[in-house]
């Protein structure tokens, strides 16, 4: 295995560790675990629920996260609900070790602690230090799936060190090389916080020290170019650490209103990562498609507005507009064919920061209210300010799985089977039937239809994978941790496959269609389509 293969392998379990890890602890503390192995025979879901009292909707979850990681097989009617569950026969090797999982609780909230002991409010706590004894016991026997479980463990304060040293640019400080030794004090002036990280990315191999020095090694140098991979899970840090409460029937978190501040996410450093996911993934492929429209020989029939809905940053439409301006035709003509640039948000924070990035780029713009799933509210709105609704460019990213859910109208038809084996979960935990998830997202493109004759939509959109897919890719995607952050934050990451099929359904046709992670999961993670109604 090549150094890149095998760092990759560390940073995924690392991710994925926090994605199942208080899952683990949850189901491990009231004998679920125990219980489930003690069956010779596929268990069903639905019993193990009413028998332990647990939240549908996250108990279906978390087998399905586990499942992920090939530890759990499911098997039954699972796009029903009808789930049957069973260990494999790696999660039977796996279940002697579920104690090591009993303190994860504490090192969430150890790792969100992070970020106040960068500002100098505190200490790191490093609570994991208490395993170490065990972890360094565990890593020298060399076991697969016992090294698994280390990186497992050590993934929260991992993830926390390596995003604020991301955030903070103080990779930067080293040479582009290994062994090139940095004092400590010119790294950062909080000497005991930077003591404690680099001692923490010495036990990873990543680095080495001498008194008051640092250094990376070839493996530091490979993971430190990995280090964004870590913010989607440190986003939802507020949201892990609450899954034990909100599986047991907890509500952890206040009802809040557009206005009010998010508690399950760190909404800020959300919208960068995704920024940061869409100039390093997407950028590319979704610049080609705005070229071949704005190169068009007619410019007169070309879009005056372009729309993003779900704006977050910005980043799209900075993107955009820039690769309008130097890299189209229309680009030479904007004085005589001006292009209005739109950001919609729900998001008042994200809102406020795409304006302001917007205003200092000096791209004629407007920045209002819009949630993906009210086009015609949101339409209503743009011609109230005197915008042609039939002449806009729709653009949007990584929104339509966050949509709300609606039960379904009684006038929907039907989504024809197979259906998706993802776990899909209302507002208090209850768990959907796929069927109607489904006829949820037809409904999506049936109500964007009637807005996108002329110009159409550019959709980037994120996927899951089947449980049995991912298991085949374990430690090679971050699939798992992709359906932890959504499914807990009742988000709708719906196949490829179906997402298709339902918008075919809907008469959306693709012109232009780029799929991503196909090498990486084993099936697609991201797609782009500029997307046309028939």
């Amino acid at each position: 295995m090549n150094l890149q293969t095998e760092i990759w392998k560390q940073v995924t379990q690392h991710i994925n560790g926090i994605a199942i890890g208080n899952c683990v602890y949850t189901l491990e503390r009231i004998g679920l675990l125990e219980q489930l192995a003690s069956q010779s025979e596929p268990t069903p879901v639905a019993g193990l629920i009413e028998q332990f009292e647990l939240v549908p909707g996250y108990c279906h979850l978390a087998v399905k996260l586990l499942a992920a990681e090939g530890l759990l097989l499911r098997s039954g009617d699972i796009a029903s609900g009808d789930t049957l569950v069973s260990f494999s026969d790696i999660g039977r090797e796996w279940i002697r070790w579920t104690s090591l999982y009993r303190h994860y609780p504490r090192l969430i909230k150890s790792a969100m602690n992070v970020f106040k002991a960068f500002d100098g409010q505190l200490e790191i706590d490093c609570c994991h230090l208490e395993f170490m004894n065990t972890l360094s016991a565990v890593e020298k026997t060399h076991d697969p799936l016992l090294l698994r479980i280390a990186n497992h463990i050590r993934g929260p304060i991992i993830a926390a060190l390596m995003t604020e040293f991301n955030r903070r640019q103080l990779f930067q400080h080293f040479a582009a090389k290994s062994g090139h030794f940095i004092p400590l004090d010119a790294i950062f002036d909080q000497q005991s916080v930077i003591k404690s990280a680099v001692e923490i990315f010495a036990e990873q191999g990543w680095m080495v020290l001498k008194p008051g020095e640092a250094a990376l090694t070839e493996a530091g140098l490979v993971a430190a170019a990995t280090a964004v991979q870590y913010g989607y899970s440190v986003c939802y840090f507020p949201t892990t650490h609450s899954i034990p409460e909100m599986m047991l029937g907890g509500k952890p978190f206040p009802d809040h209103s557009e206005q009010e501040e998010e508690a399950h996410v760190d909404r800020a450093l959300d919208i960068q990562f995704s920024g940061e996911v869409f100039s390093r993934q997407c950028r590319e492929p979704f610049i080609r498609m705005v070229r071949e429209i704005f190169d068009h020989e007619d410019i007169a029939k070309q879009p005056t507005v372009v729309l993003d809905c779900g704006a977050g940053d910005g980043s799209v439409l900075l993107e955009l507009y820039r690769a309008v301006r130097e890299e189209t035709r229309r680009g030479k003509h904007l004085r005589d064919y001006p292009l209005l640039i739109v950001a919609a948000e729900y998001n008042e924070l994200a809102r406020k920061t795409c304006a302001q990035r917007l205003t200092q780029a000096d791209i004629p713009h407007l920045a209002l209210f819009g949630d993906i799933g009210e086009p015609e509210t949101l339409m209503r709105s743009l011609q109230a300010e005197g915008i042609d609704i039939d002449n806009i460019l729709h653009v949007n990213k990584s929104v339509i799985h966050n949509r709300n859910y609606y039960p379904p109208n009684d006038q929907t038809p039907a989504v024809s089977p197979p259906h998706s084996t993802a776990v899909f979960i209302t507002a208090d935990g209850q768990l959907i039937a796929n069927a109607n998830l489904e006829r949820n997202l037809l409904e999506f493109f049936l109500r964007w239809k009637p807005f996108i004759q002329k110009h159409g939509m550019i959709a980037i959109e994120a996927h899951t994978i089947p449980a049995e897919i991912t298991a085949l890719h374990v430690d090679h995607s971050l699939v798992t941790a992709m359906d932890a952050s959504h499914g807990f934050s009742h988000q709708y990451l719906i196949e490829f496959e179906h997402y298709e099929k339902i918008a075919r359904q809907a008469g959306f046709t693709s012109r232009n269609c780029v799929l991503l992670g196909n090498q990486m999961a084993g099936a697609p993670t991201l797609s782009l389509n500029h997307f046309h109604t028939s």
